[in-house]
Order: C-alpha cells, then structure tokens, then sequence
C-alpha cells in the first residue's frame, strides 16, 4: 500500500479507496483581490487547549489555553482579509472563566494592529442571582468600555440574567448600555438552538426597538431562520441599519442577497463603505473553518460575478451542516477538529467540562467533505488522513 493512498472507513467495517478531489478537479478560478469588498465579514474564533494541561478543571488555570495557537488561529482569519469576532460562543463563552476572558481581550487587542476585530461584552461579572436592569447594564458596559478603549469593536453578548423578562426591560437595558458608549455595538441575538437557555430572547418587539438606538448598528442573528432574518433585515435597513447573518445553514443565500428595494445610505466600519441594500453582512462561526474559501467567494462578489461565488462557497454548506447539525451545541468540537485536519492545531480539545459528543464516523464525514468543498491540497488530504483518521482504522 503507498504511503499516498487513503482507505476511508465505512460503517459496517470496511474500508473504501477514496481519491482526494484535488487529484481529480482543476481549482475554482480565482477573482481579482484589488476590488473593495462589498460584504463585511467576520470570522467567530475559537480557542485552543493545551493538551499537556494537568490543573484543575472546575476552576482552570491560565494555562489550560495554547496562547500562541489561540493567536494563530486569529492570524489565519486576518490573513485571509475576515475580521476576528472574539470571545463569543465559539470561544466557549459561557465556560471561560472571567480571567481567561480578560487575558484572552488583551491579547486580541494587542495582535489586532489595526486589524478589524470584535469582542463580546457579556454579564459574567454578576454576582447577584436576580440582578436589577441597571446592575445587568453595569457589567455589560464596564465590559464594553474595557473593548472600545482597547480599539475593538463591541458585541453585546446574550446575556441569561435578561432571559425571562419583558420587552421593556430588555429595551431599558439596552437603553443604558447605549447612553453609555463610546462607540458603535452590535446586538448579538443567539437563538435557542445554539443555546437551548436563551429560548424567547428579545421578546415582542424590543429588537426593532433596540435597534432603533443611536449606537446599535448593526446585529449578529444566529436563529437558523432565513425567512425572519430576511424580513428583519429588510425592517431595519430602513434607519441604515444592518444584519451580520449567524446562520451556519443559510450563509450562502442570505449574503448574496435579494432584489428588494429597502434601505438608504451606507453602512461605514473600518474605513469601508457598504451600501445598505436587501443583503447580509456576516459574522459566523463557519467562516472560521474555511476563511480562505470565503476570502475567495467575497472577491467574486466584489467584481460582480454571484457565480463565481457561489462557485467557492456553495460546497462548504454540507460541511457546515454537519458541524452544526443538532445538537448544535456541539458544534465548537466540529470548529476544532476541522482546524486539527488543516494542520492549523494539534488537537481537538474543548475546555474541561466541555467534552466531546460527536463520535469517529463524524470525523470520518467531515474530512470527506472537508476535501469536497476544497479544504485540501491533494498533499494536505493525504497527511490529515495519516495523522488523524488511519491510526483509528486500524
């Protein structure tokens, strides 16, 4: 058998000759880079674990994180022209201790050079078990003002101390969090699917009425609901507002966009102007595990050939269905092992706690349609199967 040779694994316990597409296919042509973009889109980054970890793990040390990895994983995403949204759910927001989040802010900011990156602002810090409206706008905007000073951009991460109450408390604590800011915010609306907790936020119509505030700028929706995204989108588009889809199944679609006259003025983020139009802007977790595919399909957007984008994009969409796929919780585990099969990290490791539930016939899925949407050289093909899917086989 040569060393170049891939036997894939089947269910019932044989194994299958497969052939690496890029041994097969010529690549998808590439656009002109020297076109402005015409989609802003961000990347939500995850971190990596330390593999030699030994500490604690209900109350884990600094280093249970591979800093360095973690910041190379960020360098990919500025590399291929994404913004990095950091410290959100794919970072295991919700399992990151307070220190942890702070130091990983501080060094995003740090690596950042001018680079466009967000930061989630979030209520970690409350200590009461039924905070006041104003208590919860407190943590968030000391959380805030520690992003904005560092020269990051803000997202107001789903809060579970808001989940329960009624519009007009999320509008009065949106409302504070506004009047407080030294900069423009995103509103980040995490639907239950992501995080079964966070059913029924922004209920009745305190979205739209948060939108309407003079810093918020734009939303990230993560609902899985292209439908209501498009009718929202098309809503807000009427104050020069804009939608960043979160939709890991609707991507394509959503940031190509429609034909319907809506919205007026332009969209102005890091010295870029968008037109506002019946279209998507992005922040996902998905462009993450393919940024240089998406790099590719937003310059062929740019030079006005839909086409060729959806030439790059549209075959990520079954890899990103598959690591999204319910639970979709479980997707962070997707995010780190398809980075293992790019030789961007060494393991796929989630924080203490946070262990993995998908079993080996997903991973044996996902490298296939890693290679069908492009992911590989005929080489890299090769040596993620060696690495990462023979010893397992055998």
């Amino acid at each position: 058998m040569s060393a170049s040779e891939i036997w894939l694994p089947a269910q019932d316990g044989s194994r299958e000759y497969y052939i690496p597409r890029a041994r097969m296919y010529p690549p998808v042509p590439r656009a002109s880079a020297d076109a402005t973009p015409v989609r802003e889109v961000d990347a939500a980054v995850h971190i990596v674990i330390d593999a030699d970890y030994s500490g604690p793990t209900t109350d884990p040390g600094l280093d249970v994180v591979d800093w360095e990895s973690t910041a190379s994983i960020r360098e990919h995403i500025w590399d291929a022209g994404l913004g990095v949204a950091d410290g959100m759910d794919t970072a295991q927001r919700d399992l990151l201790p307070s220190r942890h989040v702070q130091f990983l802010l501080d060094q995003t900011a740090e690596q950042s050079d001018g680079r466009r990156w967000y930061f989630g602002a979030g209520t970690d810090d409350v200590r009461s078990s039924t905070p006041t409206n104003a208590e919860i706008a407190d943590a968030y905007i000391a959380q805030m003002l520690g992003i904005q000073r560092k020269g990051g951009k803000v997202a107001i991460f789903p809060s579970p101390h808001l989940v329960g109450r009624d519009a007009g408390d999320f509008v009065d604590v949106f409302r504070r969090i506004d009047a407080a800011a030294e900069g423009p915010l995103l509103a980040h609306w995490l639907g239950e699917a992501f995080n079964p907790k966070m059913r029924d936020y922004f209920p009745a119509d305190s979205f739209y009425r948060v939108m309407e505030l003079d810093n918020f700028e734009s939303a990230k929706m993560s609902l899985l609901d292209a439908d209501r995204e498009i009718e929202i989108r098309r809503t807000i588009a009427a104050n020069g507002k804009i939608i960043k889809t979160g939709d890991d199944y609707h991507y394509v679609e959503l940031i190509e966009g429609g034909g319907a006259d809506v919205g007026k003025g332009v969209y102005e983020s890091s010295g870029v102007e968008y037109p506002v139009g019946d279209y998507s802007h992005a922040l996902l977790g998905c462009m993450g595990m393919f940024e240089d595919i998406a790099q590719e399909a937003i310059r062929a957007l740019a030079v006005g050939d839909p086409e060729l984008y959806r030439a790059w994009l549209l075959p990520t969409v079954p890899l990103s269905y598959w690591t999204f796929q319910a639970p979709t919780v479980a997707y962070k585990h997707g995010v780190a092992k398809i980075a293992m099969l790019r030789g961007k990290q060494d393991n796929d490791l989630l924080l203490p706690g946070n262990e993995d539930t998908r079993d080996f016939w997903h991973t044996v899925v996902l490298y296939r349609l890693m290679d069908a949407a492009g992911l590989f050289t005929e080489d890299q093909a090769v040596t993620a199967y060696a690495r990462h899917i023979a010893p397992f086989t055998r």
